[in-house]
């Protein structure tokens, strides 16, 4: 059966064709947390995302908090404008953001991990590039 999808590939720059996830070998590696701020849309506040993949910002879709983290649910349905792109994305509340993790706020990126990919999926969200 072929179909088509949008979603992001394994990409083989030498012979020029997509990879399998079973191809692939991953390997942990040491990483840092960037700390970039972000605008309210509605009350020109500013937000503090911690990411690990700040290259990820002209993907993201969403920006969402955990239902149960009290400092945020004052934004719930407010809009976040990306830095440096001003890409405008809601900002929701989604049991996928863990409390006490970063700062609380997670990004959610159409070319980020397969958990980002199925909430793209699931909330209807286009994984298109603007």
């Amino acid at each position: 059966m072929i179909y088509e999808s949008t979603r992001i590939n394994n990409w083989d720059p030498t012979l020029q064709t997509t990879l399998a996830d079973s191809e692939i070998e991953y390997k942990e590696i040491p990483s840092t947390f960037n700390f970039i701020r972000w605008k309210v849309k509605e009350t020109e506040k500013r937000l503090l995302l911690e990411l690990q993949g700040p290259e990820l910002i002209c993907t993201c879709g969403m920006v969402i908090f955990n239902p149960k983290d009290k400092r945020y649910k004052h934004l719930e349905g407010k809009t976040a404008i990306s830095p440096i792109f001003g890409k405008e994305v809601k900002i929701k509340s989604n049991s996928l953001a863990e409390e006490g993790k970063g700062t609380g706020l997670a990004m959610m990126c159409s070319a980020g991990d397969l958990t980002d990919i199925h909430f793209f999926r699931e909330m209807n969200l286009n994984q298109k590039l603007q």
